[in-house]
Order: C-alpha cells, then structure tokens, then sequence
C-alpha cells in the first residue's frame, strides 16, 4: 500500500515528526516567539526560544524614536539646520548708522554723548568712521555696529555712497541731524538729506533689479518699514476709502530714519508759538517719511539715552521705545510710527496765495514754515557740490606746511596757465579780424615754484 509503504519508510521521530506535522493545518507563530531550526537526537525538529526585547543584542535594530511634529513623520533635519543658519546670520549682520545733516549741526557732539566720550569734538573733515559695541545678554557675544559721520554738510553729499551700498542697506539707518538755533536751514536741510537718501536707494535698486534673485529687494525693505511702522496704522493704509485723510500717504525709504534737531537748549527760549510751529512742521515731516523724531540739546543727557534707545533698537533689536512726548513746550520724542496726521492736524496757513501756491502738504508746511522762520519767506540754498578748504577749515587749525605750500603753487600754475590760454585766444581773434594768417602759438611755459609762503 503506498500509504504504508511511506508510513514504513518514514523513520521514528521523538515527539512526532515532519511528515506527522504535515497533515496538520499550519499554525500561527506565536507573538514574540522566534523560530529556529536545530538537528534533534531523531535528526531533524523544532526548538522555540523567546525573542530579545528591542535594542538588547541580539534583538535586532530598535525603532528610530519619533521626532516632534507627528506621530511616525520624522522632520527634515535638512530644513532645520537651514532655519538656524538664517537666524545665526541675520544675528551676526553688521548693523550701521550713517549720520548726516547740515554743516556745524553737532553730529560730533551727538556721537560723544553717544559714546560716553570726554574727548572734545573735532570738526569732520569729510567721511569718518567709529563703532559701538553692546554685549548681548542671551549668549555674552559681542554685538558690532559701525558707526559713518559725514561732514561738510549738504557740499559732501556725494560722501553717502560710499557707506550706503548695496550690501549695507539691508542693515543700515540713517541718523539726519538738524540744528534748532538755525531754523532757517533746518527744513529745507532736512528735506534736503531725505531726497538725497531716497535718489541713493533708487540707485541701489536699479542694482538690485539687473539680477533676478534680487529683483524684489526693494519693495521687501520697504514692506519691512511698514510693518515696523504699523501695518493698521490708518496712515499706512493703502486700502482706505477715497478721499480719507492720510490713507497711504506715508512714503517709506526702505531704510530706518532718524531725525534728531540738536540744541534744543538754545530753542528752547524761543517763542512758545514758534516752539509750537516747529514742533508740528518737524513732526510731519518725520511722519510721512517713517521717520523718528526726537530733540537733543547740551547736557540733556535724559535726551541723549533716548537717542541711544531708539538707535539701540534699529542696531542690536533692543526693545522698541514706547515713550512719546509731543507737548512742543518740552522736547519731543516721537518714535516712528507712534505719530498720526490727525494729532498734527492741519496746518496754521498765514495767508491764502500760500494755500494757492502749495500742490502737495509737503509744499503747504514748507510754505507754513518758512512764512515763520526764513527771510522774506524763502529757504536759502544750500551748499550742495565740494567745497572748499577754507570753508572745511576756517580757523585754519589743520594747517601742514608742505601740502599748503604744494597746493598754493598748483593754484598759482593754474592761474597763469588761465591767463595765458585767455590772451592767446585774443591774439588769434584780433589777427582773425586783421585778415593776416594763421599763427601756431605755442603754449606758455611754466613758471619757475614759487617758494613764498601761501598767504
């Protein structure tokens, strides 16, 4: 029998055998139960052992643990090492502050107080530089801000491109400093600086938009301001309704912008009216700019802390100042976006043909103002291509022999080299007149150095 024939060829296995064990339905292993084959004394059989728990040797890999963020979803570990890259980059930018304003203002005496300095202010030449340092308290690195002084006033205008470029001006503010003892170069100084500084950042963007990764720098620097601004400050609205006063009106440089009029000590004698005049002119002029605005004077040192707030908030993100004072019989302090139009008001027009004249507010305050504090109601000019030695150095305390004594021979060069060019050129018209030919005139010589003083 074939069936017998396999049970008698089948040898004898201790416990049952395999080819018992296939008749029988197959049965699940149990649960943490690790099957493994060894001969048995019969020749061949089954031995269960318990499985390790996960992680002991032998066990096998353990499970990776789960990350926050969700259940079985592990995070881009990719992504973080990013972010933390970006934050510790923006935390180690170098942060600057270039300081303008008209000439003789006291931008130097502002950087002393500034700076703690007992040295006496030296007039600026031209461009200087300095730095302020603050140790940070979350982690004791030292944070480094450079500090730009230009000097000369509005005749060193061009001096701004060299520390606004386009690698600072994601970084930079610009300190504009205006002197109160002379009001009639104050607004038209101010107003001056801030054309200047949006020119320079059209040139800058006109950079920024040649490359494709950058084509939106701009606008982004100037979304930022807004919002530092106030993104539901009624006038920073753009979506206002037609008409409303003040809606969209206010004209961010991408830039943060301090304004501060110093010598407020002498101002402050003045007139009450005129302290009232000057304070809403200056303060809508720094609102429609995004500026702050704050008065400084000599031996206000509660003054000059808030300068050094202000500044330290733009610089090493101190917290932001929440003082506001805007009684013009006190100084003002005016941190930007804290101001609004409808607190200035509008302004005190002295006479119709002014309100006629005027096509902007901008035009109607400056008329205002200069109906106050300026000559027959007209802003000077200002000085605005290179001036000259003499008026850098009027005392002439910065005298050196050898480059004076240089410079006056080139001048004294120059000068006959002019009169000699003008009497040639009036010998060939009087020859041209006289009908006689032509004559090839040779150019004077140079005169032997003179070696006299320069005088």
């Amino acid at each position: 029998m074939e069936g017998g024939d396999v049970a008698a060829a089948s040898p004898p296995v201790d416990g049952g055998g395999e080819a018992r064990e296939a008749r029988k339905p197959a049965k699940a292993p149990d649960a943490g139960v690790v099957k493994e084959r060894k001969p048995s004394p019969s020749g061949v059989g089954v031995v269960r052992r318990a499985a390790p728990p996960p992680g002991a040797p032998g066990g096998g890999r353990p499970e990776a643990p789960l990350l926050p963020g969700g259940a079985g979803k592990e995070k881009d570990l990719m992504k973080i090492v990013v972010q933390q890259n970006k934050k510790q980059a923006a935390a180690n930018a170098d942060m600057c502050a270039i300081m303008v304003g008209t000439a003789s203002c006291g931008k130097s005496t502002l950087l002393k107080g500034l700076k703690n300095n007992d040295e006496e202010p030296k007039p600026t030449l031209a461009l200087e530089y300095s730095f302020l340092r603050k140790i940070n308290a979350a982690d004791g690195r030292k944070d480094v801000a450079h500090l730009w002084e230009i000097g000369g006033g509005t005749a060193m205008q061009n001096m701004l491109d060299v520390p606004l470029t386009e690698s600072s001006v994601k970084t930079a503010t610009v300190v504009i400093v205006a002197d109160l003892s002379q009001p009639d170069e104050l607004f038209v100084g101010v107003s001056y600086w801030l054309e200047r500084l949006r020119l320079r950042m059209q040139d800058i963007d006109k950079v920024f938009k040649s490359k494709e990764a950058t084509a939106r720098l701009m606008d982004q620097l100037k979304e930022r301001s807004a919002k530092r601004f106030g993104e539901k400050h009624p006038d920073n609205l753009k979506d206002g309704k037609e008409g409303t006063w003040g809606r969209g009106m206010i004209k961010h440089t991408g830039v943060n912008v301090i304004i501060v009029a110093t010598k407020w000590d002498l101002f402050a004698k003045k007139d009450p009216e005129l302290k009232k005049v000057m304070g809403r002119c200056l303060r809508f002029l720094a609102h429609m700019n995004g500026a702050s605005l704050l008065y400084c004077g000599q031996g206000e040192k509660m003054l000059v802390d808030k300068f050094r707030a202000i500044l330290s908030h733009y610089l090493f993100k101190a917290p932001a100042v929440k003082t506001k004072e805007t009684n013009h019989l006190k100084p003002l302090v005016v941190p930007a976006g804290s101001d609004s139009l409808e607190d200035i008001g509008l302004p005190p027009v002295l006479d119709k043909s002014a309100m006629e004249k005027a096509t902007t507010p901008l035009d109607l305050w400056k008329g205002v103002y200069e109906g106050y504090f300026c000559k027959n109601g007209v802003s000077p000019e200002l000085p605005t291509g290179p001036a000259t030695l003499a008026e850098f150095d009027p005392d002439r305390k910065f005298e050196e022999k050898a480059v004076d004594s240089a410079l006056y021979q080139k001048e004294l060069d120059l000068e006959l080299h002019r009169d000699s060019t003008k009497r040639d050129l009036m010998e060939e018209r009087r020859d041209a007149r006289a009908g006689a030919p032509k004559v090839v005139r040779r150019v004077s010589a140079a005169p032997p150095k003179s070696t006299a003083p320069p005088p």
